[in-house]
């Protein structure tokens, strides 16, 4: 990835290549797909405001956005925690995490083992703005 990227423009370049909507994080409704069924969810405020750094988690980790990859991420983000101000990543993602277990069980294990003692972005004191106007090689030196 381009060092002279801002966060923010990383995170607008993960968006069209998952042909994900750029106002993922401030649509009242998201969308999830089971195979050809697309199914909308509501996307209530404490959903929008973890998804931006869900969403970095996911480029950080390299992990997929299928259900597998959602299934490590759950399990990555459980490991290396939340703090109090995003309490609802223990609400979500353990929803998806059962997903993921019986997808793929050893690489839904893996992922929270990787996790364990790894630097979490949901742990910055930083707004998601701030983090969004970093420059990239700024950003991933912080979260090493």
């Amino acid at each position: 990835m381009d060092s002279d990227l801002k966060v923010k423009d990383v995170l607008e370049n993960f968006y069209k290549a998952q042909a994900f909507p750029e106002d993922g994080s401030t649509a009242k409704w998201f969308q999830v797909s089971y195979g050809p069924l697309k199914v909308f969810y509501p996307n209530p405020k404490k959903r929008r405001d973890l998804i931006k750094y869900h969403d970095l988690t996911h480029i950080l980790t390299g992990y997929k956005t299928t259900w597998t990859g959602e299934g490590e991420i759950a399990a990555w983000e459980l490991a290396s925690g939340f703090t109090a101000k995003h309490w609802a990543g223990y609400l979500y993602s353990p929803l998806t995490l059962i997903v993921g277990i019986f997808i793929s069980p050893r690489r839904v294990y893996k992922a929270f083992r990787r996790g364990l003692g790894q630097k979490n972005i949901y742990k910055l004191t930083m707004s998601i703005s701030e983090i969004e106007d970093m420059q990239w090689a700024d950003f991933k030196s912080l979260m090493n």
